[in-house]
């Protein structure tokens, strides 16, 4: 395209950092002037997870929309919830749960639901522009390949979460009426059928002076022993004869609690794509190896997301940003805007660099990093990827503050040292400059 090596670099330079501006304005960015690009793309995740799938849709907004908001660019993304987007088949528009295609199968248009002055319609969005440009997104992660809509990976979870909020529930409950009603009162008391029995000595002689005298004796006893004092102010409980007060404590949870409860825990955690220890916060029983083999496990699960949910978010809005720029001159391109359209999916195409990869010990990473450089079975735009970072932006900083160092007379911190050579006399400074 006319570039040499430094020109392309530095074009390519200035375009991200242009679109990271972007980004970061909710009034250019949004249709709604209200949410950020990350933003959304934390919206669109928080979808996917709720309901399987991540809807988007790329408008243009003319010039004199734009002086009337006093905005510069005419490329507005905007997230949506994705059940506006209808569950209706007709097998005559060729259309299945709102997902329209053309004769030859490849998806034409989608249907949604829409708000206009307190009505609700369906109208029809395209999924390309006459060019090619992506207009619509509905990005979910497909189980096989004749899938139309997305399904919550939560929707495997929904029961056996229900059944743990139960166990907590009926748990919570046998905790508080065996804290309420600790009290155990054991008595030798004579029942009722003892009383019975009196009552038949009254057909023999001397029967009632006999149950006279034994009446007397027991309320002699029981006149002998007072309330059973549980107050707030402490007391002496005087129990009558024969009787014995004890105190229970609670017998739930038990012993088989935990490790139910954790089970169900690790499910959820599983499809949420986060650890046990971080969807739950108990780290008891995490050790150095399970914490390297949770995030093993993990984050190759996060790439995933990443590249299929969350970056239509970026990468989409990206596109339809740059080639707008470019055309209307914003963006310098020698070959002008009929090169750019003629290669736009190549000079459009882009990567979103998803989180950095957790670790157990950042010094064990690091002494690994350093391994695999100087084997040569790694690189620093695989490295700096697992950190999160773009390695363009870390070299072009690290050469700079280098710089900096050395053109203040101090030592560099990205100065190597060669075997026992110190660097603080400044000399592999200067040889490095």
């Amino acid at each position: 395209f006319g570039y040499i090596a430094e020109e392309a670099k530095a074009w390519r330079k200035a375009r991200v950092e242009e679109f990271r501006i972007w980004c970061w304005d909710a009034r250019e960015c949004d249709s709604r002037g209200q949410w950020t690009i990350p933003q959304q793309a934390d919206i669109g995740m928080r979808n996917w997870l709720a309901y399987g799938e991540n809807c988007g849709l790329v408008e243009y907004m003319g010039r004199g929309m734009r002086r009337r908001y006093g905005l510069k660019t005419g490329t507005k993304y905007s997230v949506f919830s994705p059940s506006r987007l209808v569950q209706d088949t007709s097998e005559m528009e060729r259309m299945f749960q709102g997902v329209i295609r053309d004769e030859n199968g490849r998806i034409e248009r989608y249907r949604c639901e829409v708000r206009d002055n307190g009505m609700t319609s369906k109208r029809d969005f395209a999924a390309r522009d006459m060019d090619g440009r992506q207009l619509f997104v509905h990005s979910f992660d497909p189980f096989g390949a004749e899938d139309e809509r997305g399904i919550s990976p939560l929707a495997a979870t929904f029961r056996k979460y229900l059944m743990g909020e139960n166990v907590d529930d009926a748990t919570a409950q046998m905790k508080f009426l065996q804290t309420v009603y600790a009290l155990v009162l054991t008595s030798d008391r004579p029942s009722a059928e003892a009383f019975e029995a009196l009552e038949t000595l009254k057909e023999y002689e001397g029967g009632p002076a006999v149950i006279d005298e034994y009446m007397v004796y027991y309320k002699a006893q029981l006149d002998m022993a007072g309330k059973i004092d549980v107050g707030n102010e402490a007391g002496v409980s005087h129990l009558a004869p024969g009787e014995k007060l004890t105190f229970e404590t609670a017998k739930v949870p038990g012993d088989n609690y935990e490790p139910f409860r954790a089970a169900i825990d690790r499910e959820t955690a599983r499809a949420l794509g986060v650890s046990y220890g971080a969807y739950t916060l108990d780290y008891t029983k995490a050790t150095y190896a399970s914490t390297n083999m949770e995030n093993a496990a993990l984050y190759p699960l996060a790439v995933r997301r990443t590249d299929r949910i969350v970056a239509p978010n970026y990468l989409v809005p990206f596109a339809s940003w740059l080639d707008e720029g470019v055309a209307e001159g914003r963006i310098p391109f020698k070959p002008g805007y009929a090169v750019f359209a003629a290669n736009r999916e190549a000079l459009t195409w882009a990567t979103c660099i998803g989180p950095s990869k957790p670790t157990a010990d950042d010094e064990k990473r690091d002494r690994a990093v350093t391994e695999r450089l100087l084997n040569g079975t790694s690189s620093l735009e695989d490295e700096c990827a697992a950190l999160g970072r773009n390695a363009e932006e870390v070299f072009e900083s690290k050469l700079a503050w280098h710089k900096r160092h050395v053109d203040a007379g101090i030592p560099s911190p990205f100065d190597r040292k060669t075997g026992s050579q110190p660097v603080q006399d400044g000399k592999n400074n200067k040889a490095a400059a």
